[in-house]
C-alpha cells in the first residue's frame, strides 16, 4: 500500500460462480477511487475473481468456497488470516456490499481492534432474498443484528432504504442512499466490439435480449411467455445472457412454448455490452430488485428497456413513456404488449434510446465515486476525531 494515500480495503462479493450486481459495482468503483487518491487493496474469495481485475491491481485473496451451509465452518479461519492482514497493514477504512464478507470483516475488525471505519452495502431487496436462501431466517436475523455495527449503510435507491429501516429495523440515521455506478466510457467502448453469433452479425430480425443470473428473483419465467405471446404477430428473436440453477427449467419451457428455435441461452459473456448495443430491446422481468444496474448499463448501450416496476429501483431509474416502459410484476401480457409496440415501433426505439443514454449519465462511475469517496473520508474522520461513525446520514441522500 502506498504511505502518501488513504488505506482502503474493498471487498467484492461472493461468486456463486455467476458474477451478480454487487461485484460490477464493486468493479465500477476501483479505478476511480484510485484516481481520488485511494491506494486500494481489492479482498476477494474466489480465484476466478481475479480474472476480472487489472494485473496491477493490489489484491487479498481469501479463498472461500460457496454452495453449502458447510462452507460456513470456513469463516474462521478467513477471520484470523484478514485480522491479521488488518493488524499489518492499518487501513483507514474498508468496503462491502455484501452481507458476508461484511460479516467476515466484521469479526476480523473486532478481533484485530482495528479503527477502521468499516462501510457496509445492501444491494438487494433482503426480504425477498432470504425468504428464498437457504438458512434465510437465520441469515436475515444476522443481517438485522450485524449491519448496525457498520459506521455506515449504503445502499442504491429510496425504496430499498425504506424498506430497509421499516422491514428490516435498520437505523435510519446509519443508512445513505448513492446510486450504483456504471462504466459509461467504459461500456460505450465495449459495446462497439464485434459479436459473432448469427443474430447480431447476419441480424435480419429484432433481437431482444435480457441479462442475469437465471434464478427465480428475475423470472426469465415471465420472459419466456411474454416474448411466445407475440411469436405469430412480429418476428423476433430472444436472447438471454447469463447462468444459474434455472437455466434447464428455462430451457424446457421454451421447448413447451415452441419458441426454442428464436431463443438462446449464451451463458455468461465477459463483454455483454457488444450483445447489448446489437439488440432491439432489453427487457428485466424481475420480480424485485435493489436498483436493477443492468437497466442503467442497457441504457447506456442505447438500447431501449422494458422493466417490471419490481420493489425496488426500476421505477427511479426509469421514467415510464419517456425512456422506457415500467410494466407491473409478473404481468405477462403487459410485458407482451410493450415489448410488442417497441419492437412494432422504430421512431419510439429511436426516442426512448436517446432520452436512455441521458439518463444513463446520471450513473457515470466517476461521479459517483466521488460521492462515496466523501462518505469514505467523512467515515475515516470521525473515527480519528474519537466520534464513533456515529453522525445522522439519513438527510444527506445522493440518489436523482
Amino acid at each position: 500500500m502506498n504511505p502518501q494515500k488513504e488505506k482502503l480495503l474493498v471487498c467484492l462479493p461472493f461468486l456463486t460462480p455467476v458474477i451478480g450486481g454487487g461485484a460490477t459495482v464493486i468493479l465500477s468503483l476501483i479505478k476511480p477511487l484510485q484516481r481520488l487518491d485511494f491506494d486500494l487493496t481489492i479482498l476477494h474469495f474466489q480465484e476466478k475473481a481475479r480474472e476480472l481485475l487489472s494485473p496491477d491491481t493490489p489484491t487479498l485473496f481469501l479463498e472461500k468456497k460457496v454452495g453449502s451451509p458447510w462452507h460456513y465452518f470456513q469463516y474462521p479461519r478467513l477471520i484470523l488470516k484478514l485480522a491479521r492482514w488488518l493488524r499489518k497493514e492499518r487501513p483507514g477504512a474498508i468496503l462491502c456490499n455484501s452481507y458476508q464478507p461484511f460479516w467476515i470483516c466484521l469479526a476480523a475488525k473486532f478481533l484485530s481492534r482495528s479503527n477502521a471505519a468499516l462501510l457496509t452495502g445492501e444491494q438487494n431487496n433482503i426480504v425477498e432474498l432470504f425468504r428464498e436462501a437457504k438458512l434465510g431466517k437465520l441469515r436475515y436475523w444476522l443481517t438485522k443484528k450485524l449491519d448496525p455495527l457498520a459506521d455506515c449503510i449504503l445502499t442504491p435507491s429510496a425504496g430499498l432504504k425504506k424498506s430497509l429501516v421499516k422491514d428490516g429495523k435498520l437505523p435510519e440515521g446509519k443508512i445513505l442512499v448513492i446510486r450504483n455506478p456504471i462504466a459509461t466510457q467504459s461500456i460505450a467502448g465495449l459495446s462497439q466490439a464485434e459479436v459473432t453469433h448469427p443474430w447480431f452479425f447476419h441480424k435480419q430480425t429484432p433481437v431482444v435480449i435480457s441479462a442475469g443470473i437465471l434464478g427465480p428473483q428475475k423470472n426469465f419465467e415471465l420472459l419466456l411467455r411474454a416474448f411466445a405471446k407475440n411469436k405469430n404477430i412480429v418476428p423476433a428473436k430472444l436472447v438471454i445472457l447469463g447462468d444459474g440453477a434455472d437455466r434447464q427449467s428455462l430451457e424446457r419451457l421454451a421447448v413447451a412454448l415452441n419458441i426454442q428455435q428464436n431463443t438462446a441461452f449464451l451463458g455468461f459473456q465477459k463483454n455483454p455490452y457488444a450483445f447489448m448495443q446489437k439488440a432491439d430491446l432489453f427487457v428485466l422481468p424481475s420480480r424485485y430488485e435493489g436498483f436493477g444496474v443492468v437497466i442503467a448499463e442497457a441504457m447506456a448501450c442505447g438500447t431501449p428497456v422494458v422493466a417490471t416496476d419490481c420493489p425496488y429501483g426500476p421505477g427511479e431509474i426509469l421514467t415510464d413513456g419517456e425512456n422506457g416502459f415500467l410494466v407491473p410484476v409478473g404481468d405477462a401480457e403487459a410485458l407482451a404488449d410493450r415489448m410488442l409496440r417497441l419492437l412494432r415501433d422504430p421512431e419510439l426505439r429511436r426516442r426512448f434510446s436517446e432520452n436512455g443514454k441521458r439518463r444513463a449519465r446520471d450513473f457515470e462511475a466517476e461521479e459517483v465515486a466521488k460521492e462515496y469517496a466523501g462518505v469514505i473520508r467523512e467515515a475515516i474522520a470521525e473515527k480519528k476525531g474519537g466520534d464513533g461513525g456515529t453522525s445522522d446520514r439519513s438527510e444527506r441522500d445522493r440518489n436523482p
